[in-house]
């Protein structure tokens, strides 16, 4: 069960990650 937590953490911050690379992809060059 320990696996599965570290897992879903790892998904967690890489997918809040790449939404914030997203939303800086998406805005910046509008600045």
């Amino acid at each position: 069960m320990e696996k599965e937590s570290i897992l879903s953490e790892r998904y967690l911050y890489a997918s809040t990650n790449f939404r914030e690379q997203e939303f800086n992809t998406i805005f910046k060059p509008q600045i």
